[in-house]
């Protein structure tokens, strides 16, 4: 397991901590995710929360949503991470992001973080009922 090998300083390991203990599903379980309003959470935490959060039995989309304050609270910058079915990089393709079809990010500009992730999950379900899941 990946995080048996990670040695970071304690207060990364607590960020990721909490992000464990905080997530967030939607679609039947099919979508994990996670919202950190203020947190400025370390990309290595963050990138490694998505990829878990994958790993969890029946998901098959993790995002993680996040406003980091250097950016002075007018972005919200989401992780996407998919299965072999799900091309997340169609996904942030919608809202001018990109990628990877299963590694994508996206940067939503001047938008409360309940619509952004509203509007993120609402794209998810467009492409689960392309896959004829929903």
């Amino acid at each position: 397991f990946m995080a048996l090998r990670w040695v970071k300083p304690p207060e990364q390991v607590r960020a990721f901590g909490r992000g464990l203990a905080s997530f967030q599903t939607a679609h039947g379980g099919r979508t994990i995710y996670l919202v950190y309003e203020e947190e400025d959470i370390p990309e290595e935490v963050k990138h490694l929360l998505v990829d878990t959060l994958l790993s969890v039995s029946g998901v098959e989309t993790s995002m993680i949503f996040t406003r980091p304050p250097k950016h002075g609270g007018e972005v919200v910058k989401v992780s996407l991470r998919g299965r072999d079915a799900v091309d997340v990089q169609a996904i942030a393709a919608r809202f001018g992001g990109g990628g990877h079809r299963l590694s994508s990010g996206i940067k939503i500009r001047n938008t409360p973080m309940f619509h952004a992730v509203s509007q993120v999950l609402g794209a998810c379900e467009d492409a689960y009922k392309t896959l004829g899941w929903m």
